[in-house]
């Protein structure tokens, strides 16, 4: 029997905004079902001042279905791979396009559309933001699939 393709999740926060949480609830989601699953991190700097790396790889086969057996395990993040990328802010998905993690064949963003400034932008002298829209723009350019809505915004709350 061939083992599958892993599905593979890179998810990109900041310091601070759960980006770990996260990881462990996909994790312990998926080790709850009988999946093979195993993940890693590159942590930034806590409280909103750092980039934060998490991967995760999740056999979509159950270890009931290989009989038991452990698949070997290694981590690959490279463009054969992906196919669930998932960030905290829209910025996020910009630095990972950036940095090569998102290609159009595999790819689908998951990304909020609300605003927390990054340091390069806090920092410049005068209006240093970024523009939303070229961000946005590229993630739907870069990315087979997204999914951008604002993550802060309660569903059960109005809008002003």
């Amino acid at each position: 029997m061939t083992t599958p393709r892993p599905i593979a999740m890179l998810i990109a926060a900041l310091g601070g905004e759960g980006g770990g949480v996260l990881t462990d609830w996909i994790v312990s989601a998926a080790a709850s079902e009988g999946y093979p699953v195993q993940s890693t991190s590159i942590p930034g700097v806590a409280q909103r001042t750092g980039a934060t790396t998490y991967y995760i790889e999740i056999l979509p086969v159950t270890f009931a279905a290989l009989g038991g057996k452990a698949p070997g395990a290694g981590f690959d993040a490279g463009r054969r791979r992906r196919r669930r990328r998932g960030g905290e802010r829209a910025h996020g998905g910009g630095r990972a396009i950036g940095n090569g993690f998102v290609t159009p064949h595999r790819t689908a963003m998951i990304a909020s559309t609300h605003r927390s400034y990054a340091i390069a932008e806090r920092m410049a002298m005068g209006d240093g933001r970024y523009d939303v829209g070229r961000l946005v723009e590229a993630i739907e350019t870069h990315a087979r699939r997204n999914l951008l809505f604002d993550m802060r915004r309660s569903p059960n709350r109005r809008a002003p």
